[in-house]
């Protein structure tokens, strides 16, 4: 189970940098709706019975039951059971393509609100809120309105009571880490996992633990950790490449649909130089060191890739202490190996690299 965990740790993170497109959202939530299990949350936080069933009852390894809910299981009324199937209508298929994405988007999220106002102890109304959430992070961005709808149902869950409602409560905080990190809220974020952490087993734990560290210690404003390793042609790569110069750090992944943009970007980049003083590092998290040198061949870049055949991707060193979660991110260091900038683009990358290479050079460097 805790390799499944993990994978879903991974996707949730994934999910909540890179976004979630339009059918696949609609198809998760008319699984929700059905009563399937869906990813984005531990395992257990899909369970609403406690870990241990009484005699006769549901056992640990019983499939997760149709329904999160709230409250205790009650006949659904006709016209709940109506609100219901009409509910699964709006949200179950994709965008009409005369829409736009945020009037969608909008209409989905309107309805939703409407159905848990109307009925608060519906059989869904986790699953409901998990993916009003969703939208309103992912899509819509209105982040206050997600976190207040997060209070609300944490302050729920909590005035509930029982056991049984842990594993909702250990959901809404999952969420709340993910809103965060699409928020960019770093603080929050690391408050949200501390409050998590103890409610993971093992496995989860060291993931969440390194993401931890990443919030906490590789900020802008912390220095940068050692890393070293080799190339794709067997050459080391130690700090003293960089040593008094400012240093681009990209962990990169191949199926990040930014991957090649940014390897352009990078480019102008070292044309906007001053005096030869930006050095950059690739960290390419593949497991085949084919797939990176094919990426390469079609959209070069300078400076050396990082990468051992023997720990590739997620597993090697630079990639576990710097991308716990297994997502790109980059890293913009000044010449005294301080991370000024992280995951930055566009003109503000340009302008962040031509400032700091036009700051002065320290005494013996």
């Amino acid at each position: 189970m805790a390799g499944r965990l993990e994978r879903w740790t991974r996707i949730a993170q994934a999910t909540v940098r890179w976004g979630l497109p339009l059918t696949a959202l609609a198809a998760l939530v008319a699984a929700l709706l059905a009563g399937l299990p869906v990813p984005g949350a531990p395992e257990e936080a899909m369970r609403v019975g406690p870990r241990s069933a009484p005699a006769g009852g549901r056992r640990p390894s019983d499939p997760p039951p149709r329904s999160t809910n709230l409250e205790p299981p009650a006949s659904e009324a006709p016209d709940e059971a109506a609100a219901r199937q009409q509910l699964l209508s709006a949200v179950g298929g994709p965008a009409p393509d005369r829409m736009r994405r945020r009037e969608w988007a909008e209409r989905q999220a309107d309805a939703i609100r409407a159905h848990l106002t109307a009925y608060p102890a519906s059989p869904d109304a986790l699953s409901l809120y998990h993916w009003m959430l969703v939208i309103e992070v992912q899509i819509l961005g209105r982040y206050e309105r997600a976190e207040s709808a997060l209070d609300a149902l944490e302050e729920r869950l909590r005035s509930g009571g029982g056991p049984e409602l842990e594993p909702a409560a250990i959901r809404a905080l999952w969420l709340r880490v993910q809103l965060y990190a699409r928020w960019r809220r770093p603080n929050r974020e690391a408050a949200a996992i501390r409050r998590l952490l103890p409610r993971l087993g093992a496995a989860e734990q060291a993931l969440m633990a390194g993401r931890l560290f990443e919030l906490e210690h590789l900020q802008p404003g912390a220095a940068l950790p050692p890393i070293e390793g080799r190339d794709l042609d067997g050459r080391l790569v130690r700090p003293e490449l960089w040593e008094g110069k400012v240093l681009l750090l990209d962990l990169w992944h191949l199926a990040d649909d930014h991957a090649a943009e940014d390897f352009a970007e990078r480019a102008r980049a070292l044309r906007a130089q001053v005096d030869g003083d930006l050095v950059m590092v690739g960290v390419p998290l593949a497991r085949s060191e084919g797939d990176v040198r094919a990426f390469l061949a079609e959209h070069p870049r300078r400076g050396p890739q990082i990468f051992d055949p023997a720990l590739p991707g997620n597993d090697h060193p630079i990639a576990r202490r710097l991308a716990p979660m297994g997502c790109p991110t980059s890293f913009l260091v000044d010449r005294g190996g301080t991370i000024r900038y992280r995951d930055i683009r566009g003109p503000e990358l340009l302008a962040a690299i031509e400032k700091l290479c036009r700051e002065p050079r320290r005494e013996g460097r």
